[in-house]
């Protein structure tokens, strides 16, 4: 008998309903998430990859599939292992953040729950640490939670940021400031002196300390 490819084994042996129990548990997680301390966002990420992992233990094809690592039987036994090592407290559960989406997309494009208007599809950036780390996982994430985007929207800047004291008059000096001299912070040619490639949040927080805090200083705010 031939062997078949891994995608005959998973299309013979289809997911199914078969990940339904573990995207009811990501929505309920992703719903309760806002109210969770720091804590409580660790072990609920952990039983979140634990239910991920019996999930898909328990698919037919698991057993099927030819092993990833090492030198087991099967994906079955690959599961095993990293179930192990979850439980532990010792594996680092953010570097199964990808999985976890993945596994839930999959989920919610072949049975959508009833209610569709309600449930969130996406965990939120609150499950996930700030971190450099973390950049890639972050923002699908964030995108999806966010949902449409727009800009010169009217009355915004008033709406956000009217409460702030003298914010428009401090704004204009420190501007002033940053294009005085012969080698003016800004150019309307050129823009801002220095400003970070990459515009990455730590370059761009250390960008603004360096350069700019100084002016607003010297400006008095």
């Amino acid at each position: 008998m031939a062997l078949l490819s891994k995608r005959e084994i998973i299309e013979s042996r289809p997911i199914g309903d078969g990940l339904n129990a573990f995207r009811d548990e990501f929505v309920s997680t992703c719903r309760s998430s806002g109210q969770m301390t720091v804590s409580n966002r660790e072990s609920a990420l952990q039983n979140l990859c634990i239910c991920l992992i019996l999930a898909l233990k328990a698919l037919p094809a698991s057993r099927a599939l030819p092993l990833v690592v090492g030198a087991h039987k099967n994906l079955f036994n690959d599961l095993s292992r990293l179930s192990s090592s979850i439980n532990s407290n010792e594996f680092n559960l953010e570097r199964l953040l990808p999985l976890l989406i993945a596994a839930f997309n999959t989920a919610a494009e072949t049975t959508r729950p009833p209610c569709v208007e309600q449930t969130p599809y996406s965990c939120s950036t609150s499950m996930i640490s700030n971190s450099h780390e973390r950049r890639d996982d972050i923002g699908p994430v964030l995108k999806e939670e966010l949902g449409s985007i727009y800009t010169d929207v009217l009355g915004f800047e008033e709406a956000f940021f009217g409460g702030v004291k003298d914010l428009e008059k401090a704004g204009t000096a420190i501007f002033h400031r940053s294009i005085e001299g012969d080698d003016p912070l800004y150019r309307e040619t050129a823009g801002w002196r220095d400003w970070p490639q990459s515009a990455e949040e730590k370059q761009a927080l250390d960008w603004l300390v360096k350069m700019v805090l100084p002016r607003k200083i010297n400006a008095r705010f």
